[in-house]
């Protein structure tokens, strides 16, 4: 089983390591893998205003266990995730994450997780890094926050 140790982040520093992990490299705004990774599209976007944006629509054609650990715990990741066969989490937090139908996940980046990913699985995932300042700054301007 193949391993891929990644990070994310609201900048594009951890992107070129991700494509390495994964086997792959980045042309343009996709990240490109070997079909024997995967099959589909990887895509990510500068949103500017500290926000990054990763699409993922791919097809597994082998098992994989990603370990994430973030080098910056300064933003949060909002995971809107459609996957099928779900990925198995080490730690079990993510169980029935889903049930009340919504799909959406808030995570902070100070989180490490690991999770396995059997051949076969899809995943359809798109997933929002903003800084933690920025949604500090939109709060206290739109709510009047002290």
């Amino acid at each position: 089983m193949k391993i891929v140790q990644h990070s994310f982040g609201a900048d594009l520093d951890w992107a070129a390591t991700y494509a390495e992990q994964l086997g792959g490299k980045i042309v343009g705004n996709f990240i490109i893998v070997p079909e024997e990774i995967h099959t589909g599209v990887r895509y990510i976007a500068d949103c500017g205003e500290d926000a990054i944006v990763l699409y993922i629509n791919v097809k597994y054609n082998t098992d994989l266990q990603f370990v994430q650990k973030n080098l910056k715990d300064d933003f949060i990741g909002f995971y809107y995730d459609l996957t099928e066969n779900k990925a198995e989490n080490a730690n079990h937090i993510f169980q029935g994450i889903e049930r009340f139908g919504y799909n959406l996940s808030i995570i902070d980046g100070a989180f490490e997780r690991t999770y396995k990913v059997k051949k076969g699985s899809s995943t359809f995932v798109i997933c929002v890094f903003i800084k933690k300042l920025k949604i500090k700054q939109y709060a206290k301007k739109k709510y009047r926050f002290s």
